[in-house]
């Protein structure tokens, strides 16, 4: 296991340098305070923190799946749908505005009941936009689904950022479920790694508040463990390690252009 996944570490990197440019030579700031040779790395590091990383976790998030025996389906960018019952989206809307006051923490399971009893109702819909899910994951038996919305590390988010993440987990429910009634959803936000290490992740009170932090985040660990269906976390991180020398004259040649 460790070998393919350090293949498609490996293969991810190369493509992204490939395709990656290089940051402009007039950046007068980051060269005043980093010193010339430093700015492509920076740039570089700053890429890998923020959005160039997530295709490469995407890819591993999928492979593993894949080899998940719980699993029978597993689909990258999956598009939930976009169209939702009036009644469900006004519940889901409910559920948003409870939580905004404070009434109390979230409870997915009561969150998900709520839904589910809005959908057993005569309604009409209405279209909706909705972000493609990163992984669709089916159990064997049809009973259960998974969608995944990955996430890069986010220690304080803002709180139209927390609120945006929160209602976009119970609209993947409520049109999930709107397609086959008795199915059980769960949504939920993926962070490839803790940044708090050893410590617990820490997501600050703008998210504390709206997610349910059982069952809609997993963190590092408990996200890979969760794909493969089994411990695979040091495995993961061991591929990390062996990637580095296949890779390191790819990065040296992208960094020499500069």
């Amino acid at each position: 296991m460790a070998e393919s996944l350090t293949q498609i570490i490996t293969k991810g990197i190369q493509k992204k340098l490939s395709g990656y440019p290089l940051p402009t030579s007039n950046v007068p700031f980051q060269t005043d305070l980093l010193a010339r040779s430093l700015v492509p790395i920076h740039a570089f590091m700053h890429a890998i923190y923020s959005h160039f990383g997530i295709s490469i976790f995407e890819d591993l998030a999928v492979a593993l799946a894949e080899g998940n025996p719980w699993m029978s389906v597993v689909k990258r960018s999956y598009k939930v749908g976009t169209e939702i019952g009036e009644k469900t989206y006004g519940c889901i809307e409910d559920i948003m505005d409870g939580l905004g006051v404070g009434i109390g923490k979230s409870d997915k399971f009561h969150e998900v009941d709520q839904i589910r009893k809005s959908i057993g109702e005569v309604q009409s819909t209405k279209s909706i936009r909705l972000k493609r899910a990163n992984i669709y994951m089916e159990e064997t038996t049809g009973h259960h689904i998974a969608l995944i919305d990955i996430q890069v590390p986010k220690n304080h988010p803002d709180r139209r950022t927390a609120r945006e993440l929160k209602r976009r987990l119970l609209r993947w429910v409520g049109v999930e479920m709107q397609k086959v009634t008795d199915v059980e959803v769960h949504s939920i936000i993926g962070i490839p790694y803790n940044t708090f290490f050893p410590d617990r992740y820490v997501i600050g009170m703008n998210m504390s508040d709206m997610l349910d932090l059982e069952g809609e985040l997993k963190v590092a660990g408990d996200f890979w463990d969760l794909m493969a269906g089994r411990p695979v976390h040091k495995d993961l991180l061991n591929a990390f390690r062996l990637a580095v020398p296949e890779l390191s004259v790819d990065l040296e040649n992208y960094f020499s252009k500069f």
